[in-house]
């Protein structure tokens, strides 16, 4: 670990955007910590951008629906950078089974969320979805102002996470 540089945790980081984005910032002047469940995820998306990079990456295998285990997670490190890529977010599934996406999303989020503020984490970046705004025509690039109108299980999550 750099001494002097700051702490970043990655959540979802062996998911697809989670571990693209770990690819983006690796020559950076960060310390990243990843949390992941591997439920969607996958541990060789990460162990594959260690081997090309040699450089430390502190991984967490564990679930953010449990508290208490995130919060040690938070006692052991202090994050200045939180990016949030961690959810459920087939929705397909969603649509079989959406309390799954609600609970898993929305508290995921909700704890993690929680525990930034108790340790004054100075920046939360929440990877959300174009879910959110519903049946949109893509002939134009979707703007924040547009209504959010979710269609479907897995974006009502996201949208109630952003809210």
């Amino acid at each position: 670990m750099k001494k002097n540089s700051a702490n970043i945790l990655i959540t979802g980081g062996c998911g697809f955007i989670g571990s693209n984005f770990v690819k983006k910032i690796l020559n950076k002047n960060y310390n990243i910590y990843i949390i992941d469940n591997l439920s969607t995820g996958y541990i060789e998306n990460l162990n594959k951008i260690i081997r090309l990079s040699k450089k430390k990456i502190n991984f967490y295998k564990s679930d953010l629906k449990n508290f208490s285990k995130t919060k040690r997670i938070f006692e052991k490190n202090k994050f200045k950078y939180i990016f949030h890529f961690a959810a459920f977010s087939n929705v397909d599934e969603s649509l079989k089974n959406p309390q799954k996406f609600i609970k898993n999303n929305i508290l995921s989020t909700k704890n993690l969320v929680q525990l930034a503020i108790k340790y004054k984490v100075k920046y939360f970046i929440f990877s959300s979805s174009a879910s959110v705004y519903g049946n949109i025509k893509f002939k134009k690039n979707i703007k924040e102002e547009y209504k959010a109108v979710p269609i479907n299980p897995y974006g009502k999550s996201k949208l109630r996470c952003e809210n």
